[in-house]
C-alpha cells in the first residue's frame, strides 16, 4: 500500500471530537474548542477521524492549561535507536517531516518487530502505527486491488475443506 499516510484499523481507541466537546461544555471550557483542536486532534483510526488522546484530555480538563501531556509517557529510545542506524536517506526523510515536508512511502499493515531491523522501511509503518506519523492522503496499489478483486471472485472458505480443492488458490 502506497500511502502519504493511511491506517486502517477496525476499531479506534480515543475520544471523539463530539465527547470532547460534550467535556468542555461540561466543564465550561467551550470557548477552547480551537486551541483543544490545535494541540489535541490528530488521530485517524481507519474511517473514524478528529480522535482525541485520552490521556491529555483529561488532564486538561484537571488542570485547565494546554501542555504536551502524552510526553514523557513512554520511552522513544526505539524509534531513536532506528533512526541512528539508519541510512543517510532515512535521516533526511525524518528532518524533512520535521520541517513539515510531506513524506510518501509504502505500509506494511502487518508489520512484525522483528522486520525493525531488516527493512529499512518499516520504521514508517511503525511511526504511523504508534501514532508518531498521520496520514494526510493513501492511495491504493493498482496490483493489489487487483489480486484482492481475483481472490474474492474465486476463493471459498469451502475450498478448506478438501486439500486439493484450494489447488486453484
Amino acid at each position: 500500500m502506497r500511502l502519504a499516510f493511511f491506517m486502517a484499523f477496525p476499531f479506534s481507541f480515543g475520544f471523539t471530537q463530539q465527547e470532547v466537546w460534550n467535556a468542555l461544555e461540561e466543564y465550561d471550557l467551550s470557548d477552547r474548542r480551537q486551541s483543544i483542536q490545535d494541540w489535541y486532534d490528530g488521530f485517524t483510526f481507519g474511517s473514524a477521524k478528529d480522535i482525541y488522546n485520552p490521556w491529555s484530555i483529561l488532564n486538561y480538563l484537571d488542570e485547565r492549561r494546554l501542555s504536551a501531556y502524552w510526553a514523557n509517557t513512554s520511552s522513544n529510545s526505539l524509534v531513536g535507536n532506528l533512526i541512528q542506524k539508519g541510512s543517510p536517506e532515512l535521516k533526511i526523510s525524518v528532518e524533512n517531516l520535521l520541517k513539515g515536508i510531506p513524506l510518501i512511502a509504502e505500509i506494511d499493515e502487518q508489520i512484525v518487530f522483528s522486520e525493525l531491523d531488516t527493512d529499512e522501511n518499516a520504521i514508517w509503518s511503525l511511526l504511523l502505527a504508534s501514532g508518531y506519523l498521520k496520514v494526510i492522503s493513501h492511495k491504493l496499489e493498482e496490483a493489489n486491488g487487483i489480486e484482492n478483486q481475483v481472490a474474492l471472485k474465486t476463493f471459498s472458505y469451502f475450498d478448506t475443506t478438501e486439500p486439493e480443492k484450494f489447488y486453484h488458490g
